[in-house]
């Protein structure tokens, strides 16, 4: 003879864990974000502070295109220009500025001359405003 057990089953609910979990996830992640996009940063730059080292960068630039300009016209007009050497450049903004001169630039070089002997000279650049040379001149 064989006997059946009847078992009763009740529905039981799912566990709880997970969907907590889950929730617990989705609002954490969503107020990270709501508090990333919305507190001010710390490291942000005012229009001023963009504005200064825009221009300390065009400054430089200036200064970088006034010395490679001061070496070329030098350079075009050597015998041997593989012989220059630069041995001191100096640029300055000039505060006295007049629209020719705004930068000046002094370059201190050595370079062979039509006998074939090295020389030392001294030459001193004027420049506008846009970085344009207006002249050229010997200088102690």
């Amino acid at each position: 003879m064989i006997t059946t057990k009847t078992i009763d089953m009740e529905t039981q609910p799912a566990p709880k864990k997970k969907n907590s979990f889950i929730k617990i996830f989705l609002i954490g992640s969503i107020a990270f974000f709501i508090i990333v996009i919305l507190l001010p940063k710390d490291g942000a730059k005012s229009s001023a502070d963009t504005d200064q080292e825009e221009a300390a960068e065009a400054l430089k630039d200036t200064l970088l295109n006034i010395q490679v300009f001061s070496e070329m016209s030098i350079e075009k007009n050597l015998k041997d220009p593989d012989s220059f050497e630069v041995i001191e450049h100096r640029e300055y903004k000039v505060s006295d500025a007049t629209p020719d001169m705004v930068y000046q630039s002094s370059l201190k070089y050595r370079a062979k001359n039509s006998f074939g002997g090295f020389v030392i000279e001294k030459r001193c650049f004027n420049f506008d405003g846009a970085g344009n040379m207006t002249k050229s001149f010997e200088c102690e």
